[in-house]
């Protein structure tokens, strides 16, 4: 499986977007089928991949887990841990944990434990940033 997308300009910063399917998990609403989309930043520094604040709130998301995790100041909290479905594109990659964190710019932080699921390609034709993921 492959998901795409084609930014104008060259860019450091990989942000795309991505929808959440809580449509299979416990919220505060059960009786509503969310399906949200959303930002997420792609960051190979990161081991492990974030929910916002915020959007954990919108949702009204019950938490399944707490685990103790450091940012790259070093200090470790805990941090509730939540499961969600992402879609990007054709691409689907269900029962993904997630931990929450005060995010400003983005709704998510997509890390190393779902992109070490597949390659990752990025190229910079004719001045724009394509982005591959694919998933075999």
């Amino acid at each position: 499986m492959r998901y795409s997308f084609v930014k104008n300009g060259i860019s450091n910063l990989l942000i795309t977007p991505c929808t959440l399917n809580l449509s299979d998990y416990e919220t505060n609403s059960p009786d509503l089928k969310i399906k949200k989309g959303v930002s997420a930043l792609w960051d190979t520094g990161a081991t492990i991949s974030v929910i916002s604040t915020n959007l954990v709130q919108e949702l009204g998301l019950i938490p399944i887990d707490v685990k103790r995790v450091s940012g790259f100041v070093g200090s470790s909290i805990l941090a509730k841990s939540y499961v969600v479905d992402l879609e990007f594109g054709d691409l689907k990659i269900g029962f993904t944990s997630v931990v929450e964190a005060p995010l400003i710019r983005y709704d998510m932080i997509i890390g190393m434990d779902i992109m070490g699921m597949g390659d990752i390609h990025v190229t910079h034709p004719k001045l724009s940033t394509v982005f591959e993921f694919v998933v075999e």
